[in-house]
């Protein structure tokens, strides 16, 4: 019978805290930066409901409502069950806005806090004391909170050179489409170590409507933002590795950079090295004319790319067809997992649903599903890669699809004059005389 063992009442040795080491407390209300994978999209106003941990007193994280909710809001919980060690099931909880401690420190600050006192961690004692508050503001009721009033807020605390406050208002200025007035803010908060306005201004010298293109400032900044353990920024240098792009190329430390990135949750990592471990090489993230392209290939580590590629593929974003279509490959080949051709189909499948079109992965997907329609559309589309496999399906009769000699070469000779690299293929297929079988791997 599982217990639902996650509770509101503070942690003597762990509690959930702020940069300055003072405790969360319900009712605190705070500036909240919220990300997307990694990289800040927008600066709420919220109120923390309260703390919450596991029994034995490791936070879960502090959970946040709207700050202009009613007091006695109840935020939406989510149950979640946790093994231990004896096997034990547990039930716990977590809001639907949910910090942990370890993103509280980029994420959260307090603005305004109920009562005269706040509690304080030691980290020398290790122990939790009663501090006096500072003078600030009267604490805002709800029916008080508004637009105006949180930018008001963050725009005094801007003034008085809060790093949260700093980045924040050029998060506004930048959605208002002020550029350089964002680049002022972030430029002040940079300077003051916030990690987001380093990674912020990373990107902004790869070439943006903020700054010329700069590889050599870009990577510094990317260098700085991961000196302060800015996750998105681990991945970013680690392309600027991959591709000697501000710094020495090497492909070790790009390596070692998205293995930290993947101990912090960012997806793009998780792909890049997936396919790094797939492939042994980092050529797919690579132009076609770059001469990084000739360091010879490491041995694969196929298990270690399923792995990766499995968990990528169970979260939803941008990427996600394409780590369905290499994690279909894997079963398909046997790469990291026993080859089981029913469930590669079935991930070919939902990769033709929901990828692009247009993709190389979703007209491979096609290829090895034996979707003749679907690659057909794509040609006339105007995709070459698409009459290419076309092309080579209708010739040899591939893949279950009915030869048809005539539809091939047409196909064949579309793809042969397009400027990619299955052109000098397709070609040699327009060349053969003989009714020969290629089998997909060998090209």
């Amino acid at each position: 019978m599982q217990e639902q063992y996650a509770n509101t009442y503070e942690s003597a040795t762990q509690p959930l805290r702020y940069t300055d080491n003072t405790l969360a407390q319900r009712g605190d209300v705070v500036l909240y930066l919220h990300e997307e994978h990694g990289r800040v999209k927008e600066a709420r106003m919220m109120r923390v409901w309260d703390s919450v941990y596991y029994q034995d007193g490791e936070p879960i994280g502090v959970i946040l409502v709207d700050a202009a909710s009613p007091k006695n809001t109840l935020p939406e919980l989510h149950t979640f069950t946790v093994t231990d060690r004896w096997g034990d099931p547990h039930l716990y909880f977590r809001g639907k806005i949910t910090v942990p401690q370890h993103k509280i420190p980029y994420q959260l600050f307090p603005l305004f806090r109920m009562g005269f006192y706040m509690k304080q961690w030691n980290d020398e004692t290790q122990r939790v004391s009663v501090v006096p508050q500072p003078p600030n503001e009267p604490y805002p009721e709800p029916d008080e909170i508004y637009e105006e009033f949180f930018q008001k807020t963050v725009l005094k605390h801007a003034m008085q050179r809060n790093p949260y406050c700093l980045f924040t208002a050029g998060l506004w200025q930048r959605q208002k489409h002020y550029p350089h007035r964002a680049l002022e803010f972030y430029r002040a908060a940079a300077t003051l170590n916030f990690p987001a306005a380093w990674l912020e201004l990373g990107l902004a010298y790869q070439g943006s409507d903020l700054l010329q293109r700069n590889p050599e400032k870009s990577a510094a900044c990317f260098q700085q933002a991961s000196s302060l353990h800015n996750p998105l920024a681990y991945y970013h240098l680690a392309l600027c590795y991959i591709n000697g792009r501000g710094v020495p190329q090497s492909d070790t430390f790009a390596v070692e950079y998205l293995q930290s990135a993947v101990e912090a949750g960012i997806l793009p990592a998780f792909y890049t090295l997936a396919i790094y471990y797939r492939t042994g090489t980092f050529n797919k993230w690579r132009p076609k004319n770059s001469p990084y392209r000739a360091i010879e290939p490491v041995e694969p580590k196929h298990r270690a790319a399923f792995k990766l590629l499995k968990r990528a593929a169970e979260e939803k974003w941008e990427h996600t067809a394409e780590c369905k279509f290499h994690l279909g490959e894997c079963y398909r080949l046997g790469e990291g997992v026993r080859p089981d051709l029913p469930t590669a189909h079935e991930l070919y499948k939902d990769v033709i649903l929901t990828g692009s079109q247009l993709a190389e992965e979703v007209l491979e997907a096609c290829y090895y599903t034996g979707n003749v329609l679907q690659l057909a559309l794509s040609a006339e589309a105007g995709s070459a890669y698409a009459a290419y496999l076309l092309g080579r399906m209708r010739l040899y009769g591939e893949q279950g699809v009915e030869k048809n000699k005539i539809a091939g070469l047409r196909y064949l000779r579309i793809a042969s004059e397009s400027p990619y690299e299955f052109a000098d293929m397709a070609g040699r297929m327009l060349q053969q005389k003989e009714d020969v079988t290629w089998t997909f791997n060998q090209l």
